[in-house]
């Protein structure tokens, strides 16, 4: 029986820094039960440290 995958979305208001970390932990930590992205509320168009 196969695993499930799961889509998981990280949401900031900007473009911080945080959500493409935790994007970035969860794609190579659980790349193989889970779909990771981040995006912004609000995206400046760069990372915003």
């Amino acid at each position: 029986m196969t695993k499930p995958t799961f889509n998981v979305l990280f949401l900031s208001t900007g473009s911080s820094a945080r959500s493409i970390i935790a994007e970035s932990v969860l794609r190579k930590d659980g790349a193989d039960r889970f779909v990771a992205c981040s995006t912004g509320s609000y995206p400046k168009g760069q990372v915003q440290l």
